[in-house]
């Protein structure tokens, strides 16, 4: 699995720069654009405040969140990223066998590429 691709793909979503039916590993995961969008935006989102905190903290997914309800529907839809994530318990973690070096590459590339507008409308 190429993660630097992943990544990016799941980046340029984010920042509405592509649509997922564009990419390589978005376009084979069937939910509807806009749950894949948001769910990206929900994980580089975190991604990129893991980086600022230099810590491993989960995600507490809300049921509340339609944020977090994209996340969810999202890692569970896609073998690609849960070969590096999962959601245990309402909360998306890093699996076990991601390294924290490994975890910090994927969080400081997000940090580098994810920077939305502010006030982004969802779309």
């Amino acid at each position: 699995m190429d993660a630097e691709l992943w990544l990016k793909e799941m980046i340029e979503i984010a920042l509405n720069e592509k649509r997922p039916e564009e990419t390589t590993y978005f376009s084979k995961i069937n939910l509807d654009p806009t749950t894949i969008r948001w769910g990206c935006m929900r994980i580089a989102d975190w991604l990129c405040i893991q980086s600022v905190a230099l810590r491993l903290r989960p995600l507490e997914l809300k049921p509340s969140s339609e944020l977090d309800m994209a996340c969810l529907k999202l890692i569970e839809a896609a073998d690609f990223l849960r070969e590096v994530m999962e959601i245990r318990e309402g909360r998306l973690k890093f699996v076990d066998r991601v390294s924290v070096g490994q975890a910090q590459a994927m969080m400081l590339y997000a940090k580098e590429h994810y920077r939305p507008p502010l006030f982004t409308a969802l779309r």
